[in-house]
Order: structure tokens, then sequence, then C-alpha cells
């Protein structure tokens, strides 16, 4: 068996997977750059997506009161965008000759830190949503929504996982440069 043939393998692999999850950021990308857009362009489509965590309106929301909410809503969007294109920028690393990247541990701890920062900024925007969209209903019928999503729950587990990995990708770089050292 050709030694070289069966080290390319697992290369061969991550390569496959690298460039599958990198044309899925840019398709997440697009996707949602596309949607924003779309509500920007359509008032009535904002305001529905923006009511949905809100339960009921004594009164349909001004202009400025549905653009704030929205923009506040594009928080956690902005760091979804960013973290994805931190997902694109890995990806290319990974599908590099060498897997040992150094930018690999930079980029995960980037992106295990936007993941928990996106969770934490969707529980106030949403909260943030829902006052802004309800300021105009009588006392007494204004909402204060706190609502923690299992994507939340997900989100944060998934990056506090990726610092971990950038932790262990730091090390593992640290022993492959010792080892390099004795060649």
């Amino acid at each position: 068996m050709d030694p070289q043939a069966s080290s390319d393998a697992p290369h061969g692999r991550v390569h496959r997977l690298a460039l599958i999850g990198e044309a899925l950021a840019i398709l997440g990308i697009a996707v949602v750059v596309v949607y924003e857009c779309y509500l920007w362009t359509d008032s009535t489509a904002m305001l529905k997506y923006l009511l949905r965590g809100v339960s009921k309106l004594a009164a349909v929301p001004t202009g400025d009161l549905v653009v704030a909410a929205w923009f506040a809503d594009l928080v956690p969007v902005a760091l979804f965008l960013f973290a994805m294109g931190n997902v694109v920028l890995l990806f290319r690393r990974l599908r590099s000759a060498r897997v040992f990247h150094p930018d690999v541990p930079l980029l995960l701890t980037r992106i295990g830190r936007l993941a928990c920062a996106s969770a934490v900024a969707g529980i106030v925007a949403r909260t943030i949503v829902a006052l802004a969209l309800t300021s105009g209903n009588p006392p007494g019928q204004r909402q204060l929504v706190i609502s923690i999503s299992s994507g939340d729950i997900t989100s944060v587990i998934t990056g506090l996982l990726l610092l971990v990995f950038a932790y262990v990708m730091q090390e593992a770089l640290r022993i492959d440069e010792e080892n390099r050292s004795f060649l």
C-alpha cells in the first residue's frame, strides 16, 4: 500500500467537508443579506417578522418604532454575518495543505465568542423589539419579553465547544512546532 495515498485520504475528506462548509456559510450569508434587504423594502413584511415574539398589540406601531426595532434586531444578524465570514475563512484554511494552520485557533476563538455573543444579543434584541413595538399600547398592556430559546442555549454551548477546540488546536500547534524543531 502506498503510504502517500493513505495520508492523503484524511486530507481529502477534510478538503471536501471544508468545501461544503464554506459553500453553506456563503449561502447563509447570501440568504440573510437578501432577506434583510427584502424586509427593508417591505414594511408590512418587516412588521410581521418583528411581531413574531409579541403577543398583543393595542395599536400598530409607527414607522420610527418599527425601524428602531428592526435596527435592534440587526445586532444579532450582524454578529451572525461576521461569524459566517470567519467560518468561510476557517474552512478555507482547513482546505489548505496544512491542517495545523496558525490562523485556525484564532478563527475558532473568534467564532466561539461570536456564537456566545450572538445568543446574548438575540435575547436582548427580542426584549428591545417587544418594548419598542408595544410602547404605543396603553399602560398595563406594554410587554417586557425575555425569552431564552433552545437556539440561544445551543449557540452558547457551540461557542464554548469552539473555544475549547481553539485551545486544543493552540496546544497541537505548539507540539507540532516543537516536533519540527527536533527534525
